[in-house]
């Protein structure tokens, strides 16, 4: 039935009142209660409803006055909207973590994400672990809120887990599947938890999958009622948004930092040609053929030729015959060889003139 019930007889007799979400807010001010205290009549408008099994469901209600055996009495019709308003609220969490990402850190963007699940799936408990590549070092990255605040004061927070060592949370893992631990407790494989860790009673985890490698795994626990394909299906999509926007954080970091390197590279370039312009030193620049790209100021006031006029030509214009043929032979071997050449040569100007 629409409250859980196995039969009729478990909500027959009982005040609605009873199923009514205490948080549930009145929409426009016609809350089931009204109705029933005024007798007014209305037309659909949402509320929250208690299931028997304490799981809380959206629902749509609408409220009339009906004659029944010759009295007054209220007729209440109830439709379901639980899956509408999770598909609603997806939507609406996958934007928000978007614009979210856009002026936050990571650390930031997964604990909201966990935070905003945990309220949808009504779990108190929630983590966020990384996968490493040798899928066994497992790093956990966030909780929830609630969890910090109220429940786990175990370290952890950035610290690596061993897949081998882990807990049956780890499971995933080593199934390579989402998993649903509705009586932990019961667990037979179970290890213990640190001093200070937040009891379990309920937990799903799934895992995050990426070119058949595991990424991460995202957790939630606790929720008041049993886990079920559906929180599977929620939980695995959330996190699938957030590793999605990490790996796009993850990538705009990276093209930061190569901004930052280009910057800082091209900073040193210009340190670099200011130094060879102002240069007191005759300075030329050729490829790996030996042709001429650049020549400094000192060049041109040195030999007599403007940089337009030795833009594509050799060395060998300074040629003076000075030095012998096996000289040039045993500078230009060591160039190529990348090593440092030192010596003196005896060139000849423009106007023929020599210098050294």
């Amino acid at each position: 039935t629409l409250l859980g019930a196995s039969s009729a007889d478990e909500i027959i007799g009982k005040p609605l009142l009873k199923f009514i979400h205490p948080e549930s807010p009145p929409a426009d001010g016609r809350s089931i209660a009204e109705v029933l205290a005024q007798g007014r009549i209305t037309t659909f408008f949402a509320e929250k409803l208690i299931n028997v099994d304490g799981s809380i469901i959206d629902v749509e209600v609408m409220t009339s006055q009906i004659a029944y055996q010759g009295q007054l009495a209220m007729q209440t019709i109830v439709r379901e909207i639980t899956e509408r308003k999770r598909a609603e609220q997806i939507l609406h969490l996958r934007l928000a973590l978007f614009e979210f990402s856009a002026n936050h850190s990571l650390e930031m963007l997964m604990q909201r994400a966990l935070d905003e699940i945990g309220r949808i799936t009504n779990s108190p408990i929630g983590f966020y672990h990384f996968v490493e590549a040798d899928q066994k070092t497992l790093s956990l990255q966030a909780w929830t809120t609630r969890t910090l605040q109220e429940f786990c004061q175990a370290e952890g927070q950035g610290m690596s887990n061993n897949l081998d060592e882990a807990g049956v949370w780890a499971d995933c893992v080593r199934q390579r599947k989402a998993i649903i631990q509705n009586d932990y407790d019961a667990l037979t494989h179970r290890k213990g938890l640190p001093p200070g860790h937040a009891k379990i009673k309920r937990l799903l985890v799934v895992p995050t999958m990426r070119d058949d490698q595991i990424v991460s795994i995202l957790g939630v626990g606790n929720k008041p009622s049993d886990y079920d394909e559906k929180d599977i299906d929620l939980v695995a999509y959330v996190s699938d948004v957030i590793w999605f926007i990490i790996e796009r954080k993850r990538a705009e970091l990276q093209l930061q930092d190569y901004q930052h390197q280009l910057e800082t590279q091209n900073l040193e370039l210009r340190k670099l040609s200011l130094a060879i312009e102002q240069s007191g030193n005759t300075i030329i620049i050729t490829d790996s053929d030996g042709i001429i790209r650049y020549a400094n100021p000192r060049f041109e006031e040195t030999s007599g030729y403007r940089l337009g006029e030795v833009i594509g030509k050799t060395p060998r214009i300074l040629k003076s015959g000075y030095q012998k043929a096996e000289f040039y032979q045993d500078l230009w071997q060591t160039i190529t060889d990348r090593q440092i050449w030192r010596g003196e040569l005896h060139n000849r100007r423009k106007d023929g003139s020599l210098y050294w």
